[in-house]
């Protein structure tokens, strides 16, 4: 596990999907948003997730972490057909593509085939994550089941009770609340050894997420950790899916993406911070990563200019 810190700070819910849902007997769900991240805290009976990479039961009490864009599938038994799917617009379906948002609502972001179920589950999706969150969020597991303690039982209580209800600011209060049970999660895997994917490269990892515009070269990252330049390289590679140089120039650059929307600083001042020499070279680079110029993506996405 890494980067916990910039798990906190990076995938912050922004008016994240918030459901509860209430189910009795047999049942499954497919899900197929295509969510960055999914949390579900089990608040009674249990259920059993299951993603490309394995299968998991969670309990009364856990709470689940899936990393997306995949599907997977949340279910009363192992091996059950889907008997509901949950598109990428998130409105429910049966398996024929019938809408079922309408016959099984019981009540405000509450939803199920019956008012109190025997299975009780609370489901939040990062949808639109800032950049540095996105990439954070692909270190994690492609699963995770954890047991919280009470005070974080406690806040999924107050998370269900919060989203089955609308008043001024409500969209904040439960970003904020489904954050906390993400941390949560987190924490509790990392206060377990076992699950530490390569703690050298988790450290180097959560050195440069803390500073992305620290100028670290490859072969000072390695020193760090004492290895040589080939070793970590290969590590980095494993536990990222790319070598520390590309690592670092898309973490710069989502850096800068997610500064474009947060402040008033100008594309030339992002760029030097983010370490390029130019902002024409700053321009090209982000292109290349993006699809647009800095100043397109700041535009369509609402940032201040």
């Amino acid at each position: 596990m890494a980067n916990l810190e910039a798990l906190v700070e990076g995938p912050r819910a922004r008016g994240a999907f918030v459901l509860r849902l209430e189910l009795d007997g047999d049942w499954a769900i497919k899900v197929a948003d295509e969510s960055m991240l999914t949390v579900m805290a089990v608040l009674a009976g249990d259920c059993v997730v299951t993603t490309a990479s394995g299968e998991a039961t969670a309990q009364q009490g856990n709470v689940v972490v899936v990393r997306g864009p995949g599907p997977f599938s949340v279910a009363s038994e192992p091996g059950r057909p889907p008997d509901f799917i949950i598109p990428p617009d998130q409105t429910c379906v049966d398996v024929n593509g019938n809408r079922l948002v309408e016959s099984m609502s019981r009540g405000i972001r509450t939803w199920g085939t019956t008012a109190r179920g025997e299975d009780r589950i609370l489901v939040g999706t990062y949808a639109n994550p800032l950049e540095v969150g996105r990439l954070s969020a692909q270190l994690l597991p492609e699963l995770m089941v954890e047991r919280t303690d009470a005070t974080t039982q406690a806040f999924a209580e107050l998370l269900a009770d919060q989203a089955a209800t609308d008043a001024l600011g409500q969209a904040v209060v439960l970003d904020r609340l489904l954050d906390v049970l993400l941390v949560a999660a987190v924490r509790a895997a990392e206060d377990k050894p076992a699950r530490r994917a390569d703690p050298p490269i988790d450290r180097i990892l959560d050195r440069l997420h803390k500073n992305p515009q620290s100028p670290l070269s490859v072969e000072a990252m390695a020193h760090m950790e004492a290895m040589s330049r080939a070793a970590f390289s290969q590590r980095f590679s494993q536990r990222t899916g790319m070598g520390p140089g590309a690592y670092l120039r898309r973490l710069r650059l989502a850096w800068a993406a997610d500064a474009l929307l947060a402040g008033t600083r100008t594309v030339a001042a992002i760029a030097e911070q983010a370490g390029y020499g130019s902002p024409a070279s700053f321009s090209t680079a982000f292109k290349q990563e993006y699809g647009q110029s800095p100043r397109d993506w700041r535009l369509q996405r609402g940032g201040k200019t």
